[in-house]
């Protein structure tokens, strides 16, 4: 169920960013990733790696970093 979750908020990012780029006639907005805050997780994402962290000890500057980097 997760990574169904994941799989359509990414659709819907690069929806987003095609829609955009036909609007604008300019390229530029291609989508990195994505976050979701809620009350008790946060969900991260970096191209095509995912993560859910406790919101009660996140360090969400951290895991993005570390997204960032493994996805390269």
């Amino acid at each position: 169920m997760a990574a169904t979750f994941c799989f359509a908020n990414n659709r819907i990012s690069y929806l987003n960013s095609d829609l955009l780029t036909a609007l604008s006639e300019q390229t530029g907005w291609a989508p990195r990733g994505w976050m979701m805050i809620g009350g008790d997780l946060t969900i991260c994402t970096i191209a095509n790696v995912a993560c859910f962290i406790k919101n009660d000890n996140a360090a969400l500057n951290k895991t993005i970093n570390t997204l960032y980097t493994l996805s390269e």
